[in-house]
């Protein structure tokens, strides 16, 4: 989740560039998941981890899972 010019959401992958989406979140539980409300379907693929901090230029590279960290 990032904020960018005031709106919370996230960055999202559309043709192999990145668009800000804004979404609402509903609650979360003990082990950090969050609630979707709204901004996001089914489907979508969304960045979940970036070094550096991101914009609609940033070069990207897809992954399936990020090294080191178990299924």
């Amino acid at each position: 989740m990032q904020r960018v010019d005031g709106q919370s959401g996230v960055w999202m992958v559309v043709g192999g560039d990145l668009q800000f989406t804004p979404v609402t979140l509903g609650p979360s539980d003990l082990d950090g998941n969050v609630q979707v409300r709204s901004g996001l379907t089914v489907g979508d693929r969304i960045v979940v981890y970036s070094a550096k901090a991101l914009s609609a230029r940033s070069r990207i590279t897809v992954v399936d899972r990020i090294a080191g960290v178990a299924r």
